[in-house]
């Protein structure tokens, strides 16, 4: 947003604001339905008042005639094309040759403009976090779902395919869902997506409730669920990624047939891990979170839940030595415990390497220490999804 370049500009003699796109660069770009079908939109752009920037705000602007569709003048935009997936999303791009709109156009829900230019912030911005968060509240629900239809799929092909007569004693051959192999594949994914199913419904409880806060101005459980959701949104994405793969794959030949199922669900779900955030963006933009954490344990101060864990370094160091053995394996406190101390460990390890380094931290960011702020993100999300299945199944 920072780099933004759409400018929104005050006219005091008719009261309008003229959008424009001054630059190439400034087209917008991918918009869903934006192409061909949408009449109005809102438009985030610089407002300009007397050579005064006064940041990025909300226009809503009208594209189309209602009733014709056609372009409204100063308006043009386009179609991106066929994409891999997802076609029936008109994905587009537009660009404003100062186009005019009434002043009162501009969304003052946080922010105001006089006619006569006078600019006045009667909100936190922070509430536009929401909009973002809903969306991502979206995909962290729809993921397991999505990993659920493909395993159900491979599971039932699994129930009635058979392979090999390897079966002692008989002629006929076994269910390919009777092989160990099949087996080590795709049961782990079934109880990793149903774990996620039970996050995604904490998650979702919890949006709800920050929402009814933030309508009251109460912004206390933003960073937390902007943290949640950027992580998890990564996560849940690069799950049902490989649960799609490995499901199709154990199908053989059947699982590439159209038919099959996997289509629909390849095309709609390739593209979660890119809208909406990046994953290496969002992963690394809740990472940021976790050094907030380790300052406030670091002084002694409570951490939120369910981050607890973070300030316990002592305790988990007793927990070395646990794990060996399938019977412990088998006790979910035992694997808390171990995805916990290993999450700690990264963390604790990544924050002395960022400590000890004398570079600019812009530099660290980018080229020095990105790669271990992923490990560590993604050690930290492993074990917060499943303290979250854990916790919500013992309250159930």
């Amino acid at each position: 947003m920072a780099a933004l370049e759409t400018t929104a500009t005050l006219d005091k003699a008719t009261d309008e604001f003229v959008i424009n796109s001054p630059t190439i660069t400034s087209t917008k770009y991918w918009t869903g339905d934006l192409g061909r079908f949408i009449t109005h939109g809102v438009v985030f752009a610089r407002c300009i008042v007397d050579k005064n920037d006064y940041g990025v705000q909300a226009f809503m602007v009208p594209f189309r005639d209602v009733d014709t569709y056609k372009r409204l003048k100063g308006f043009d935009s386009g179609d991106l094309g066929p994409k891999f997936g997802y076609n029936s999303k008109d994905n587009g791009w537009a660009t404003f040759d100062h186009m005019r709109i009434p002043r009162t156009n501009m969304l003052m829900g946080i922010s105001s403009l006089s006619k006569e230019g006078d600019f006045k912030i009667m909100g936190d911005p922070k509430v536009l976090y929401t909009t973002m968060m809903l969306i991502r509240t979206s995909i962290v629900e729809c993921c397991p779902n999505y990993s659920l239809l493909a395993l159900k799929i491979a599971l039932r092909y699994g129930s009635v395919r058979r392979q090999f007569a390897t079966i002692k004693g008989q002629r006929i051959e076994r269910k390919i869902i009777d092989y160990q192999t099949f087996q080590h594949t795709l049961t782990p994914l079934l109880a990793q997506n149903l774990s996620l199913c039970f996050v995604a419904n904490y998650i979702k409880q919890e949006f709800k409730e920050m929402n009814d806060k933030v309508a009251v101005r109460n912004f206390d459980k933003l960073p937390v669920m902007h943290h949640l959701l950027a992580g998890l949104k990564a996560h849940v994405s690069e799950v049902m990624m490989n649960t799609l793969d490995k499901a199709r794959r154990s199908c053989g030949g059947a699982g590439y047939q159209s038919n099959s199922g996997f289509t629909e669900l390849i095309a709609c779900g390739s593209p979660i891990p890119t809208y909406e955030g990046d994953n290496t963006v969002m992963l690394l933009q809740s990472a940021r979170f976790v050094f907030k954490l380790v300052k406030a344990a670091q002084k002694g101060g409570p951490l939120p839940y369910p981050f607890s864990y973070i300030g316990k370094s002592k305790e988990l160091a007793a927990v070395k030595g646990k794990g060996k053995s399938v019977q412990e394996m088998m006790d979910v406190n035992v694997v808390e415990q171990a995805l916990a101390a290993r999450a700690l460990s990264q963390i604790e390890t990544t924050v002395k390497a960022i400590a000890a380094s004398d570079a600019p931290e812009k530099v660290k960011d980018n080229e020095l220490f990105a790669r271990m702020k992923l490990d560590m993100i993604k050690a930290h999300i492993d074990y917060i999804s499943l303290y979250l299945f854990k916790d919500q199944v013992e309250k159930t």
